[in-house]
């Protein structure tokens, strides 16, 4: 009776894996060839630099639109247009810079309180933000008005000078200079990025 008990118990479990084998196989069968495979090799998700948008690791064309206001670096925005984008650092600066030679503290207060475009957050650059677009800017390709000459504030202080900050030459290239808070020099307004801290 035991070996009749046995002998069905070991059928069962041998009908049942059968069954589990089969069941297996099906399914595999369908998740194989039904709908989800793709009907062609998947296409690959990694893109190359050049079919990412312009960002900051990108040098990029100042003078490729089909105006000032639309090239592959520069885009004019806000109200009336009144700054632009530079896509390559990300800062925007106002279309004009200030014709007008003030003192540094007179530039660092009039950006603060500035309102280009409608939008509040102006400020004087650093030194390196106006050096990666000052030449540029006296491109006439370039959406912007310049004065090529003179100096230009930057927002830094000279280490250690409470009487002293750095300006930039507008002609030639560039180079730093350093001036007394109550020299006049004109001044250009930024926004966004990082400011120096410390009047």
């Amino acid at each position: 009776m035991n070996t009749w008990r046995s002998g069905h118990l070991a059928l069962g479990w041998l009908v049942a894996v059968g069954a589990a084998l089969i069941l297996v196989a099906v399914l595999s069968g369908i998740v194989h060839g039904g709908t989800l495979d793709p009907a062609s090799a998947p296409a690959p998700t990694l893109r190359p630099l050049d079919d990412i948008a312009p960002v900051w690791s990108q040098a990029l064309a100042h003078n490729d639109g089909a105006d000032s206001c639309h090239s592959s670096r520069f885009l004019c925005v806000f109200t009336d247009d009144a700054a632009v984008l530079d896509r390559e650092t990300g800062l925007v600066w106002q279309r004009t810079a200030n014709p007008a030679a003030v003192p540094w503290l007179t530039a660092i207060t009039t950006c603060a309180t500035a309102a280009t475009g409608g939008r509040l957050g102006w400020r004087v650059p650093t030194e390196e933000e106006l050096r990666t677009v000052m030449q540029i800017a006296l491109d006439p390709a370039a959406p912007f008005t310049v004065n090529a000459f003179g100096g230009y504030w930057t927002g830094r202080t000279v280490d250690g000078s409470t009487t002293d900050a750095f300006s930039i030459l507008a002609q030639g290239a560039g180079n730093r200079t350093v001036s007394p808070k109550t020299a006049s020099l004109r001044y250009w307004c930024v926004r966004g990025g990082q400011a120096y801290d410390g009047i």
